[in-house]
């Protein structure tokens, strides 16, 4: 089969999202490698428009609506409403669209999790709008199987109509070597020499809690010597995080950093001991890998879906012990023959990956959907 006979709406609104705009990114970067790609319908603000590819681009329809808000329900351009197919990139469906909806549901945070939305009515919308995937979605795509499983589960779904579909990281990502580029980045972020590093925003399942007050422990018995940096793009998650670290005594061995970009991460990654991934709840799991592709050693969550996802490349624990994940630090930290087998198993383990694999099974997923019925 070639090219699909209609365009893909696609909503790009979440483009500069932590994790979904990666999604975002990382599945056009893979769609533009297909011989067979689709042309998409994208619909978004105007100040994303340069960021889609051209290649790919049908038309692009201004819609600049908040997410999770009626406003984006009721300006749902009309134009669009029966159009063939619209994926979704998030739970947050056009409730008026009457074509086929293929959905990615990238974890169930928000149910799993529901008392940390900000008010009840934050948590009756997303029961509401998860039950409407579950009803109006064609076919759902998922990060991997795990997260398959928990859609299947908890939503009632047909196994039929759910598909894992593995994402990958940015080609650009590798170990930097230069020792001026990466003491240029540490004296900037005022950085020493070692490092430990975690990334990702500031939330409950994320854990970082039980980072920073175990770490707290490592650093008052003289066990632990080296700081932990944060990297997380929102402000309000630093002053956050700050506050957490003071109340743990620690606030001058944890060091937040703000949003840094492609070139800077790189070196991030690139100059710290170890990436710590304590999350209690992932759909993927992004900055493990991003740490392996560069070249950093892990230890994670034992919690799935990592082990699916980092294999054997990783160190893992678990993330409601102090001890194990102690353990696991000091004796990864102690150890350079143990660090040098994880850096090489963890660049094995980021070749299971790439976008070009995530867009070829996005677009098979396409053409099952568009598929007369009979």
């Amino acid at each position: 089969m070639g090219r699909i006979p209609t365009s893909i709406i696609l909503d790009v609104r979440m483009m500069r999202h932590s994790g979904i705009g990666v999604y975002l990114k990382g599945l056009l970067g893979g769609m533009c490698r297909l011989l067979d790609a689709p042309r998409f319908v994208f619909i978004g603000p105007a100040r994303f428009r340069h960021e889609v590819p051209e290649r790919l681009c049908e038309l692009y329809v201004l819609l600049d609506t908040p997410i999770y808000s009626l406003k984006e329900q009721f300006l749902f351009p009309e134009s669009l409403r029966c159009a063939p197919i619209f994926h979704a990139p998030h739970y947050n469906i056009p409730l008026r669209f009457r074509g086929r909806l293929v959905v990615t549901l990238h974890d169930m945070n928000h149910l799993v999790f529901a008392k940390s939305l900000p008010t009840p009515l934050h948590r009756l919308y997303a029961r509401f709008m998860f039950g409407e995937v579950a009803v109006r979605a064609a076919h759902i795509i998922t990060d991997t199987d795990y997260m398959r499983h928990e859609v299947i589960e908890r939503l009632k779904i047909a196994p039929e109509r759910v598909s894992a579909i593995p994402l990958s990281v940015s080609d650009n990502l590798k170990p930097v070597r230069d020792a001026a580029t990466l003491s240029e980045f540490r004296k900037k972020h005022n950085l020493p020499e070692q490092y430990l590093l975690a990334v990702g925003i500031y939330k409950p399942h994320k854990n970082y809690n039980f980072l920073i007050k175990t770490l707290a422990e490592l650093w008052r018995s003289g066990r632990l010597d080296m700081p932990l940096a944060i990297a997380t793009p929102r402000v309000k998650d630093r002053e956050m995080l700050n506050a957490l670290a003071a109340g743990y005594g620690a606030k001058e061995r944890v060091r937040l950093i703000d949003y840094v970009g492609q070139e800077e991460l790189v070196s991030l990654y690139s100059g710290a001991e170890v990436l710590l991934f304590p999350s209690l709840y992932e759909g993927f799991g992004f900055p493990p890998l991003e740490a392996m592709k560069c070249g950093t050693p892990v230890v994670a969550s034992n919690l799935p879906p990592m082990p699916e996802v980092l294999g054997d490349a990783a160190l893992f624990f678990n993330p409601a012990s102090p001890e194990e994940f102690s353990e696991a630090l000091l004796r990864l930290i102690g150890d350079s023959a143990l660090r040098a087998v994880l850096i090489d198993r963890g660049r094995q383990n980021v070749l299971r990956f790439s976008w070009e694999k995530t867009a070829q099974a996005t677009l098979n997923v396409y053409k099952k959907v568009l598929e007369p019925e009979g």
